[in-house]
């Protein structure tokens, strides 16, 4: 018997491994649900608004940051960008007096 056959009895000769068993288990889920059309990310993320040239509103998708103030991670979230990379979530920027009060077509998701 090989040293490949005693670590891993169940693998056939020559078939590669499965997928599930190459990568973490979260990041097989999400690849799961995207092939069955489950949908990822359910937020609306059109919604851009340019406050000044260094301040904007936007819809997070890619990005690991976290609020300069609170710490809170901003992935899949709304973020208000500022100069240097001071990136805050929508509460933080309204306490801060960043931005005056949460525009309406992202009320419902903050």
């Amino acid at each position: 018997m090989s040293t490949e056959e005693e670590q891993n009895p169940e693998r056939i000769d020559g078939q590669l491994p499965q997928l599930s068993d190459v990568i973490p288990d979260e990041v097989f889920e999400k690849i799961k649900k995207k092939d069955e059309g489950v949908p990822i990310y359910k937020m609306s993320n059109n919604f851009r608004l340019r406050i000044t040239n260094h301040r904007k509103i936007f819809f997070n998708y890619t990005r690991d940051i976290s609020c300069f103030s609170c710490g809170h991670d901003l992935h899949d979230s709304y973020t208000v960008s500022g100069n240097r990379g001071k990136t805050r979530c929508v509460p933080c920027a309204v306490k801060y007096h960043i931005i005056d009060e949460v525009p309406e077509e992202i009320k419902e998701f903050v």
